[in-house]
């Protein structure tokens, strides 16, 4: 449920019920964090300055001995039965987060605690972050939100005050990237991305194709990394700006799964930290079939360009004989569909569209994996339909596939009729008049 690495290069692995799983130098070893059975039901872990374990489980907070092997004890000033996120603060402390009881900062042997009453938006804290300025933020059930800088005696929190604008309360891990960009990931609604002020959404229009993000990290190489319960996506983070921006209507996210080697496609989350990057660059998430490990540096590439084909052009459902010049539609079609494919023969479930109805749509419309566009009502005129697509590791062929497009009216429709009946009004007109 949770995976971390510690100041000596251990990677500690919480289970759902065995303890912690310690990978040493490729050995392996089990610790049990106490008797009661759901002290062994783990879902965070953290590292103190002084090298002590600290580990988040359903019966509460454990902290272990100066060496950090074992001997766990539980942290009384803690009083929630279940801590679902840890996180060492830069001046030494140590941030809880509990599924019923709010946050706790513990520090110096002072114990600052955060919940509704004072500040929160839900007392279920799933993920926390330090932001630039000095600033916790707190991921809840109920949104965002902020301790303010710098961190007093007396700290208290306040709703993030772009809460309505993440769609969904629950928020599920925050990220604050290298270049300090912000990645928010919920529980329903997709990943958010915040800088300079500016909040953007991605899901199923923009490309993100799930529901939650459990975590994010960063690969070095330029990537993100979110794991989710379909499995792992990884997208450009400048794809991802481009998006922000309005340079483009949507990114590429590559979907790994169990074709690619995960024993399962179903990541957890619901605590912190539910992914880390560890000190060899390799990423390490925990999954329903132990944890996926990945190395970005080692991955393959798909370099070839998928080329772009148009098949059909369907007018309710009758299929339209396309010419050189392009392909006529009859007047009076309700329905047009247009069925295209793209050639990708490594992953070829994975390729993606994006289509455009050149003088009917206002831009790009991105069709996923769909091989078909329909259209309904289109009025008369002459457009171009265009379709571009992708590969599975997101390479373009932007210049894709076009066809002609003319959609006929009906007689009473043209120009050469509305003529004719204004003249003839005008003659009538002139009759009655004299």
């Amino acid at each position: 449920w949770t995976v971390f690495q510690d100041s000596r290069g251990r990677q500690w692995l919480g289970t759902n019920g065995s303890g912690v799983t310690v990978w040493d130098n490729g050995i392996a070893r089990t610790l049990t964090v106490a008797n009661d059975p759901l002290s062994n039901i783990v879902r965070s872990v953290a590292e103190d300055r002084e090298g002590r374990m600290w580990v988040g489980t359903l019966s509460g907070l454990y902290r272990s001995g100066a060496s950090g092997e074992g001997g766990f004890r539980r942290v009384a000033s803690v009083r929630s039965s279940s801590v679902t996120a840890l996180m060492l603060h830069p001046d030494g402390g140590m941030l809880a987060g509990t599924s019923d009881s709010g946050a706790y900062l513990l520090r110096g042997g002072t114990v600052h605690r955060f919940t509704r009453s004072n500040g929160l938006p839900d007392d279920a804290v799933r993920s926390a972050a330090v932001q630039p300025d000095g600033s916790i933020w707190l991921g809840t059930d109920g949104g965002i939100a902020v301790v303010r800088a710098p961190v007093q005696s007396a700290p208290s929190a306040e709703p993030w005050e772009r809460n309505a604008d993440l769609a969904s309360g629950e928020v599920r891990d925050i990220m604050v990237g290298a270049d300090s960009t912000v990645w928010i990931g919920t529980a329903t609604h997709g990943l958010f991305r915040f800088r300079n002020g500016r909040l953007t959404r991605y899901s199923a229009e923009q490309g993100y194709d799930a529901a939650a993000v459990h975590d994010v990290q960063e690969d070095g190489l330029g990537f993100l990394w979110l794991s989710c319960n379909k499995g792992v996506f990884r997208v450009s983070a400048a794809e991802l700006a481009d998006v922000a921006e309005g340079r483009a209507v949507a990114a590429s996210f590559r979907l790994f799964g169990t074709a690619d080697g995960m024993g399962s496609s179903e990541a957890n989350g619901g605590g912190q930290p539910a992914g880390y990057r560890m000190k060899n660059g390799t990423i390490w998430f925990p999954t329903m079939k132990g944890a996926a490990i990945i190395a970005p540096s080692s991955l393959p590439t798909n370099t070839i360009v998928p080329p772009v084909y148009l098949h059909s052009f369907t007018a309710d459902g009758r299929t339209l004989t396309t010419e050189e010049g392009g392909v006529t539609v009859p007047a009076g079609t309700n329905r047009l569909t247009v069925s295209f494919s793209a050639l990708s023969l490594l992953v070829p479930e994975r390729v993606r569209f994006q289509y455009m109805l050149e003088g009917y749509d206002d831009g790009w419309t991105d069709g996923g994996s769909e091989r078909s566009a329909s259209y309904t009502n289109v009025p008369p005129g002459t457009y171009t339909f265009r379709v571009i697509g992708c590969n599975n590791d997101g390479l373009w062929n932007t210049e894709g596939a076009s066809m002609t497009v003319t959609v006929r009216p009906f007689v009473y429709q043209t120009w050469a009729f509305i003529l004719a009946v204004t003249v003839l009004a005008a003659g009538g007109a002139a009759g009655i008049y004299r």
